[in-house]
């Protein structure tokens, strides 16, 4: 390769870079190869990074581009020049704050060389700090590069990027700039990682050769730009989950129980991701909704999935169009399913047929002050006023959360649900059910006050409910459930 035909494209975004552009320039420097380019995008910077740029492009035996834009365009604008301007058959991309050891780049190509299939390869990440001594922090974890297969990286990666931007290098051929995303800030290089894990495997050089610095200006707490990081993630797999290529990604899994895994794995950490990112939630239900037309030898498991996102979503009359479509054993684990506890062994039917039927899961075994579900009681109507001196029981009632059987007709009522005696358990009483949960409840995953039952209310919430009992009780259980609170407060 020559200066007019490099192998290696360095790209380097730079803004405001001035206290540590120096080394970084240096160690590209230190890199000692003539078959390299090198992109430097100023994205406005107000200091002197430009003038250091200027200085060191002059002194180098290789060809150097420097692009200075008249204002701050961000740093995914920054990377989507410059490797638009990238001409190498290796792209490598470094911060202005980072440092590459010496042998860095010849690593990387090597690794790239020595696997065809491979589109990117990393360098193994030491740490520093501002002024350039070892840091004891750990960010990144290549290790999970090694001994895995590229569908079990790509569903891992969903969690969350583990991977360094300037420890990277990867094909061009296998690149397009859209991989970056759309002014994606703070995701640009996760957004890459998963497109072109969609191309090819990632390798490891096995050489710690690059070092990535820690300082106060590349470190922020887990409120900053929180909101910023939660729309880049949800507009990140909304680009990356439902295109076409993710189809085609999952329809390549040719072994049945590897793509079953992947799946499996991948329902899994979305999971993860939606405790601090809700929006993802809807994404991943439609994801499932698309991949219906995808799987077509085991459309059982992605029905099950869709039924657990529907539940947790809420959406429980969907949840019971989708059952229809595969065996009710795949639901016997649905978190989002609530337990019925029968008030006493001898409850009676329908408990049992809805059970079975798998409206509730069987709560009749379940220590609740252990078990972190939601759960209604069920009972006669008879049978409510008798146990209301229990504050577990009182806060049902003023949840609504109590069925109640044997009753004259099907109909909401004051503490619940009550069904019609001698009720057939079928489609068209489930489907009420579900209206129920859905008109009263919304979704259960989102009411966390009800999914953790304490051994013990302290005093201070069972004055609360006293004093407030007027604006949530049913006025017909106020005076016994006032009673039983008072009962209480004396005994404390």
């Amino acid at each position: 390769m020559t200066m007019n035909n490099p192998l290696v494209s360095v790209v380097l975004p730079v803004y405001n870079g001035e206290r540590f552009l120096q080394d970084t320039l240096e160690s590209i420097s230190a890199q000692h190869r003539d078959d390299i380019e090198v992109v430097i995008i100023d994205d406005g910077s107000a200091d002197s990074s430009w003038d250091i740029v200027s200085r060191w492009r002059h002194e180098q035996p290789f060809l150097v581009h420097a692009v200075r834009k008249p204002s701050n365009y961000g740093v995914c604008a920054a990377l989507t020049d410059a490797t638009s301007i990238a001409t190498g058959r290796y792209i490598a991309q470094i911060g202005h704050d980072d440092v590459w050891l010496p042998g860095h780049l010849t690593k990387l190509v090597d690794a790239l060389e020595l696997a065809p299939t491979a589109v990117a390869a990393f360098a193994d990440v030491g740490y520093i700090d501002a002024t350039g001594m070892p840091a004891d922090v750990s960010i990144f974890n290549h290790e999970q590069l090694r001994n895995v297969t590229r569908p079990k990286l790509f569903s891992t990666m969903l969690k969350g990027n583990f991977l360094c931007a300037p420890a990277s290098m990867f094909r061009r051929e296998c690149f397009d700039r859209a991989y970056w995303g759309i002014s994606n800030e703070r995701l640009q290089d996760f957004e890459l990682w998963l497109n072109l894990l969609f191309e090819g495997d990632f390798v490891s050089s096995n050489a710690p050769t690059c070092l990535y610095r820690v300082h106060g200006n590349n470190l922020s707490s887990g409120s900053q730009m929180r909101r910023q990081s939660e729309y880049e993630l949800l507009a990140t797999f909304t680009r990356v989950l439902l295109g076409k290529r993710f189809g085609t990604f999952y329809r390549s899994i040719a072994d049945e129980q590897e793509r079953m895994t992947f799946l499996s794995d991948a329902h899994e950490c979305l999971l993860k991701v939606t405790e601090y990112a809700p929006a993802i939630r809807a994404l991943h239900s439609i994801l499932l909704e698309s991949l219906v037309l995808v799987e077509v030898d085991v459309p059982a498991q992605v029905h099950a999935l869709r039924g657990e996102m529907a539940l947790r979503l809420g959406m429980y009359r969907k949840f019971l169009a989708i059952s229809k479509t595969f065996p009710a054993h795949y639901m016997d684990a649905a978190p989002a399913i609530p337990y019925l506890v029968p008030v006493h062994a001898g409850v009676g039917e329908p408990f049992r047929s809805l059970v079975e039927a798998g409206a509730f899961r069987d709560g009749s075994c379940v220590d609740l002050q252990r078990e972190r579900a939601v759960f209604f009681f069920a009972c006669k109507q008879e049978e409510i006023e008798a146990h209301t001196k229990y504050p577990v029981f009182a806060e049902a009632i003023a949840s609504r959360r109590v069925i109640v059987f044997d009753a004259d007709e099907t109909r909401t009522v004051d503490a619940g649900l009550a069904l019609a005696r001698n009720a057939n358990v079928e489609h068209a009483l489930i489907d009420k059910i579900y209206r129920f949960f859905e008109e009263d409840h919304g979704s259960f995953a989102h009411q966390l006050g009800w999914r953790r039952v304490e051994g013990q209310m302290p005093a201070s919430l069972l004055r609360r409910i006293y004093h407030r009992s007027g604006a949530f009780v049913p006025e017909r259980y106020r005076p016994v459930v006032a009673a039983g609170i008072r009962r209480l407060l004396r005994r404390r």
